[in-house]
């Protein structure tokens, strides 16, 4: 095969890949505002740290006296 042919079907990948690049993330966009548009508007849930833990105080059982 000739280099120009190389070439041309190496651009034609390029832009078969760019295409459907672009077409994916526009498919993406109307879905992603139907289903905001459908959907209930509620507020996320809150995330919470785990309760802080209190020192426990332990006895000293080596305690001369």
């Amino acid at each position: 095969m000739p280099l120009k042919e190389i070439l041309a079907f190496l651009f034609l990948l390029v832009v078969v890949f760019l295409f459907a690049n672009l077409w994916f993330h526009f498919v993406e966009a109307i879905i992603s505002r139907i289903k905001k548009v459908l959907t209930i508007h509620k507020e996320p849930p809150t995330w919470h740290s785990y309760p802080c833990e209190e020192e426990e105080v332990k006895p000293d059982n080596n305690k001369k006296g």
